[in-house]
């Protein structure tokens, strides 16, 4: 299927097509046995009938009471940003501000037996929250239940569980490492299952859908324990409530008794219909456009938030460009780690510094290259539209120039299949130059259309492609078909 298409003379259309998701009580429904109890709270701002926007959706007799002190809504300009045909979860957006630090901010409820994790060996926590990052405590709670389970951010933007071992008195804990992107909205998802062997398996964490579970502290247990009937959120038990979460919470649900698998996890992603771009890095749309696209050389070093990777082993990526020049390492367009300047990466390049002028694919984990394809270019065809396309069957990879097969050279790596799988990390869709900060270099040209495919387009649909040619925007006249 199609799971990126981008039209850079409208950047705010760049869409990762595949994680459109919003979470409803319906969605919970068709997951949650009918008999098991859930809490499911939503921030609507435009309910008035609702304390400070909080509600309570989930099945009846959930919770006995919510309880807020010094909370507050975000903002009223509504949870979501309409951009045309989809919506986008973006920099404003309703929820419960929580400030960090030595604060009185706290929310909490009050359990019953239906909602509370004691003994039970299964459970899963939703959370939809941007942590702020500006000062606070170092242990700012999402949730909290008193020996039972911290869920929490540690330090920096760090996020980790800690699940209580009954049977040993001690706490077990498993970390994401430090991937949240400060002021951006996010999907946690923790999912422990007692039942599993390994710490790593009994307590996972998802991350914007993808699992980025680190073993912390071992000793998960074999049951889960609860020694509290009340459950606090943005806080903890410590003194004077001062485990305040640094952030805002747009969504949070507890479901005792089911431990979810990742695909129903990807079911509660909100939104990944767009991406979002950092602020320092929004391109001007000119009045009137340029022949198509946008030219970087003036506004280079563009990275714009994706969010989901596209974790794909087999798959396809068509760029429609127009070189100007052939500076060494110049990126076109690639994912990347986000909060790293030795990424997970996978760009598409032009190479000026050796003969040919050649295209590359130039994949990097941990910022070592570890993948690194060319197929010839030349400068002879810096002035001119073209069409260049990779992809990969997960065996092999092969390259595409306007619709023809290309003979592959590979300097770096064995030309194995290797893909966007073997980036998992990489969440940031850039275009103009590489994420890592030794590369200095921007992409000189245009980008009129990028597309991404987690099947491998075969050969005749990239010929039909490009024997079609472009409308006036430089966008293709006929696509392949998801």
């Amino acid at each position: 299927m199609l799971i990126f298409e981008g039209s850079v003379d409208r950047v705010d259309r760049m869409a990762n097509l595949a994680f459109y998701r919003k979470t409803t009580k319906d969605a919970f429904d068709a997951i949650v046995p009918s008999t098991q109890a859930y809490a499911m709270y939503s921030f609507n701002y435009d309910d008035g009938g609702v304390l400070l926007g909080v509600s309570n959706e989930g099945t009846p007799n959930v919770l006995a009471n919510l309880a807020m002190s010094h909370g507050s809504m975000w903002s009223s300009q509504g949870w979501y940003q309409n951009f045309g045909r989809t919506y986008q979860s973006g920099n404003r957006g309703q929820g419960i501000n929580s400030v960090g630090g030595a604060s009185g901010y706290v929310l909490t409820c009050a359990t019953n037996s239906n909602t509370y994790v004691g003994s039970k060996t299964k459970c899963t926590w939703i959370y939809k929250f941007i942590m702020r990052g500006t000062g606070g405590g170092a242990a700012g709670r999402l949730s909290e239940a008193a020996a039972s389970h911290i869920n929490f951010c540690n330090a920096a933007n760090t996020i980790a569980s800690s699940i209580y071992n009954a049977a040993t008195s001690a706490w077990a804990s498993n970390t994401t490492g430090a991937t949240v992107t400060y002021n951006y909205w996010h999907d946690l998802a923790i999912v422990v299952d007692c039942t599993l062997v390994g710490d790593a398996n009994r307590c996972k964490l998802y991350l914007d859908g993808r699992n980025v579970t680190t073993v912390l502290a071992a000793g998960m247990p074999a049951v889960l324990n609860d020694a509290s009937t009340v459950l606090r959120i943005l806080n903890g038990n410590g003194a004077a409530c001062d485990r305040a979460f640094d952030g805002i919470l747009g969504f949070y649900a507890i479901v005792p008794g089911v431990a979810m698998d990742p695909t129903q996890i990807n079911q509660f992603i909100e939104v990944m219909g767009l991406t979002q771009f950092t602020a320092g890095h929004q391109p001007p749309i000119t009045s009137p456009q340029p022949e198509y696209g946008f030219t970087w050389a003036a506004n280079r070093n563009l990275f714009t938030y994706q969010i989901v990777p596209f974790k794909t082993a087999t798959g396809t990526i068509i760029a429609c460009y127009k070189p100007e020049d052939f500076t060494n390492e110049g990126s076109i367009a690639g994912v990347c780690q986000e909060g790293s300047f030795t990424p997970d990466d996978l760009t598409l390049e032009t190479r000026g510094d050796i003969a040919n002028d050649p295209l590359e694919l130039i994949g990097s984990s941990g910022g070592v290259t570890n993948l690194r394809l060319q197929h010839a270019l030349g400068a002879v065809n810096g002035l001119a539209r073209h069409c260049s396309a990779w992809t990969s069957d997960g065996t092999l990879v092969r390259a595409y120039f306007d619709g023809k097969l290309q003979t592959v050279a590979v300097p770096v790596g064995a030309n194995t299949g290797q893909w966007f799988a073997s980036y998992p990390l990489s969440t940031v869709f850039v275009v103009g130059a590489r994420r890592d900060a030794a590369v200095g270099s921007g992409f000189g040209g245009k980008l009129s259309k990028f597309l991404a495919y987690d099947r491998e387009v075969t050969g005749v649909e990239l010929a039909q492609m490009a024997s079609r040619g472009y409308n006036a925007d430089g966008t293709p006249r006929w696509m392949p078909s998801a």
